[in-house]
């Protein structure tokens, strides 16, 4: 390998040439394109504008300086590279759009995505001229050759390829070749040649250019991996990359692969995160750019973390030692989890956080988590766990003085009777045991329940509702006497509302903290109905937490997935941080390492844009005024390929409406405040955000604390030497962007 380019921070999705060879573009899942000189290769320009991952680029033959780019929110754009602006946007598939093609000597766009659909647009109206329909599941490759009458060719996950006439928009031939999904297509850049090759997981086929796509030959060795990219230049070399890292080499005409290689995962990363996810020869076809699935999302260019981790305090991990060792290892945030422990407990705790923090020298914020509204099983006569047999009825009162047996046991909650109906289901114990309704008498407050399934019950244990509206307070008693009893008195930083359903939740809750409010931070998490009201709990919240376990009892385990990204991609196009957290390492409980999937489960939480994410058992028992300008450092950061950019603040507001951008460098928030104690309660507000690094600078000038902050950046190896740093500030109301050399 010649080159290695670096300066994404997800796993680069496409690629593509500039016809006159001079630069070559790249699209990542962070959201970003890249542009870079050919010959020195130098990072020569960021464009951002995309809210999801960029999956397709292409560059005009006829106009160099246009661009064209599609990705996962749906979007795709034109780009004027002169001005670096979108100056067309085109609309109308309802998914993420996976690939996209240029006509080669027609004002047409083609684009294809999850929506099964090949779209064909007049790239100068904008107007959508057919909509090609006829595959049954995503379409992730198009190309359309030089021939006549014009047609176009589409490979889908359906396994299928289909030719389609251009001037008709009518499918003219359906190849069935395929087992499996086509995921990469390349056409043969010489006209005479008029072949094709398709690739899968099964095989990898050529087909001629005809209107009836005869096969002509399979290649002759097998890859053994899912083909995500394919490549070929007029010598006849074609290149395959697959998901498990491998690029094969192959002769065009005779189909014999005669070289092998394998892509090297980096420091850090997984192995099977060395993929190869698009392939593209240079204009010469001497130069073929690749490039593989590296988990830079979670890392600066310089190495520091920029996803957060918050670190639950509990029994294994409460003392000054462990603390110490947390805080090395990049705790960011310790939560306090009230749903257990008193408040002589939790005191310990956070008198030994302070002195870990004193003998480290590391800051870290403090959330107090609320207990919140819940329902739990009654007592159990004597005590004893009962035996519950598939098909068994039972009765549920809401009587909690009760005392149950296999034929009656209780719930807390008063009006169980009155909100559920006949079908609903009631799930106890984690979910663990499921309980049909069958009828209900709400003068006597009962509700009779089938079994669906054989357990053991024991006492005092959760129960969720799914579907069920509960009427249920945000914060009760016992969470208002937590925070103002313990919370407001030992300072903390962040307060994790349980259940949160609804946005007036958040003003009820700010009204208790009353003063407090400013100086506290309200994250909800959504568990419960609040996914349906996720929009207005997102624009009222500071921050987001996406709480899996109780989420998981409301919808099905299969769309806890999708739910997930969701949120985390409403948070980021908001600027709110959002924490993904339950079982994320979960075997850490017991082993030293987590198992391959829970790895993979965290690099896709970082990937998607997750601001932190929550570690419970692993830690706790395991051994817009100021938009445009906040969007201006960012971008200068960008083009002059600085190591860091400096926010002076009073109050932390504008260092976080940096981070909205998710710049791929550090943020040093530099807090202005002559209160030693104000100062650090704004400090740790920022440990949530994604990217920053709070500095504590006291008396001197904002020039003097921006020279702090620089000398903080150097011990820190953020930057060194000879190297920029963009600064913003604010000066009479107005924002200051200025550039500093490193000394």
């Amino acid at each position: 390998m010649e080159e290695l380019h670096q300066g994404h921070l997800g796993w680069v999705r496409s690629v593509a040439f500039d016809p006159s060879n001079e630069w070559f573009c790249t699209g990542s899942a962070d959201r970003t394109i890249k542009v870079w000189d050919v010959a020195s290769g130098v990072l020569k320009l960021t464009l951002t504008g995309h809210i999801g991952q960029v999956r397709g680029l292409a560059v005009s033959n006829k106009d160099t300086s246009y661009m064209f780019s599609a990705g996962d929110d749906k979007q795709v754009k034109c780009w004027d590279l002169e001005q670096n602006k979108v100056i067309r946007s085109y609309h109308g598939h309802l998914s993420g759009v996976y690939c996209l093609a240029l006509h080669p000597t027609l004002d047409v766009l083609l684009t294809g995505g999850r929506d099964s659909v090949c779209r064909v647009w007049d790239i100068r109206t904008k107007t959508q001229s057919f909509a090609l329909s006829g595959h049954d599941k995503d379409v992730c490759s198009v190309f359309t050759p030089p021939t006549h009458p014009p047609q176009v060719v589409t490979g889908s996950h359906d396994s299928t390829i289909k030719f389609w006439d251009l001037r008709y928009g009518r499918t003219m031939t359906t190849l069935t070749n395929h087992k499996k999904a086509v995921r990469a297509m390349a056409l043969h850049p010489k006209e005479n040649e008029n072949a094709f090759v398709s690739a899968s997981a099964d095989n990898i086929n050529k087909f001629s250019l005809n209107p009836k796509g005869e096969f002509r030959h399979n290649m002759l060795s097998q890859q053994r991996a899912t083909i995500n990219a394919v490549a070929v230049n007029e010598d006849g070399v074609m290149v395959t990359g697959g998901d498990n890292g491998s690029l094969w080499f192959w002769d065009w005409k005779s189909g014999h692969s005669f070289q092998q290689a394998q892509a090297i995962v980096q420091p850090g990363s997984l192995e099977s995160e060395a993929g190869i996810y698009a392939a593209c020869y240079d204009q010469t076809g001497s130069r073929l750019s690749f490039t593989m699935e590296k988990l830079l999302g979670g890392q600066t260019r310089n190495g520091a973390s920029k996803t957060k981790i918050v670190c639950t305090l509990g029994p294994a991990s409460r003392s000054v030692e462990m603390i110490e060792k947390l805080l090395r290892a990049g705790m960011n945030v310790a939560r306090f989890n009230f749903s257990h422990g008193s408040h002589e407990y939790h005191q310990e705790t956070r008198d030994n956080l302070r002195t870990a923090m004193q003998n480290t020298g590391i800051l870290c914020a403090v959330m107090l988590d609320t207990k919140g509204p819940e329902i739990r099983t009654g007592f159990l006569k004597e005590g004893k766990p009962i035996e519950l047999i598939q098909g068994q009825e039972i009765t549920i009162s809401i009587d909690y003085t009760i005392k149950g047996d296999s034929n009656v046991i209780s719930m807390s909650y008063k009006k169980l009777a009155e909100d559920v109906n006949p079908g609903d289901v009631v799930l106890c114990s984690d979910g663990t045991i499921s309980l049909t309704v069958l009828s209900c008498d709400t003068y006597l407050g009962l509700v009779r329940c089938r079994c669906e399934n054989s357990a053991v019950l024991g006492e005092r244990k959760n129960v969720n509702l799914p579907g069920i509206v509960v009427d249920l307070p945000t914060l009760t008693e016992k969470d208002k006497e937590d925070i103002l009893q313990w919370g407001v008195p030992n300072k903390i930083n962040i307060i994790a509302l349980s259940f949160v359903r609804k946005g007036s939740d958040l003003d009820e809750v700010r009204d208790f903290l009353g003063v407090h409010a400013k100086s506290i931070m309200l994250v909800s998490k959504v568990e419960n109905q609040g996914v349906a009201n996720v929009d207005e709990i997102m624009e009222k919240t500071d921050a987001f937490i996406v709480a899996r376990g109780d989420l998981g009892m409301e919808i099905p385990t299969w769309k806890i997935f999708r739910a997930q990204k969701k949120m985390i991609e409403k948070a980021n196009a908001l600027g709110k941080p959002i924490v993904t957290a339950t079982q994320m390492l979960e075997s850490m409980t017991k082993a030293p390492r987590p198992t391959r999937a829970e790895a993979t489960d965290v690099a896709n939480a970082v990937l998607d844009g997750t601001d932190c994410v929550m570690l419970s058992g692993e830690t706790a028992a395991g051994a817009h005024p100021r938009l445009p300008e906040a969007a201006s450092d960012f971008l200068t950061a960008w083009k002059l390929n600085a190591k860091a950019i400096v926010v002076v603040t009073k109050g932390g507001y504008t260092a976080e409406l940096v981070a909205k951008y998710r710049p791929s460098v550090p943020i040093l928030t530099v807090v202005e405040q002559e209160c030693p104690e104000e100062a650090a309660s704004v400090a740790s507000r920022g440990l949530v955000y994604r990217g920053i690094v709070p500095v504590i600078a006291t008396g001197g000038s904002t020039e003097e604390k921006v020279r702090f902050a620089v000398e903080v950046a150097k011990k820190k190896e953020i930057c060194k030497g000879g190297d920029l740093v963009v600064t913003f500030r604010m000066i009479n109301g107005s924002s200051v962007v200025e550039t500093l050399l490193v000394d």
